[in-house]
């Protein structure tokens, strides 16, 4: 139905060999971020939900207003402490993304840069042929 050309330039197909190379790990190390990221908001999420009720719970059973109070007061410490150890979290998450990135950047960079070079300087040896055979 289609006719396609299976006879590619040697040096595009290395190149674009290269770049995607590079895109996949580069968008595996992005996923991987973006999967620490939503785990983490995931443990926050269940640990206020689990602190909410609790704190409910045992303001339902205090008889007393003041008893309400020191419960509100007492839960306030555990909730800026998840807040804390969230923000670590995260933290380290973006800390580890950028030193990934890094990784994927210089592992990846060089062999993309080289075969782009490798790819213009046939694109060039090929146009010069070009124009000579024109001008004969």
């Amino acid at each position: 139905m289609f006719s396609f050309n299976q006879s590619l330039n040697p040096a595009l197909r290395l190149h674009l060999d290269s770049q995607l190379a590079f895109f996949n790990y580069l968008s595996q190390s992005l996923s991987g971020s973006f999967q620490s990221v939503c785990q983490a908001n995931l443990r926050l999420s269940q640990n206020v939900i689990e602190e909410t009720l609790s704190a409910g719970r045992r303001m339902l059973t205090s008889g007393q207003a003041n008893g309400v109070a020191g419960t509100v007061l007492r839960d306030t410490q555990p909730s800026s402490e998840h807040m804390r150890a969230y923000q670590r979290k995260i933290s380290s998450i973006a800390a580890g993304s950028q030193v990934d990135l890094a990784r994927v950047i210089r592992l990846h960079g060089r062999e993309t840069s080289h075969t782009a070079q490798a790819l213009a300087d046939e694109v060039a040896r090929v146009s010069v042929e070009a124009a000579g055979r024109d001008v004969q």
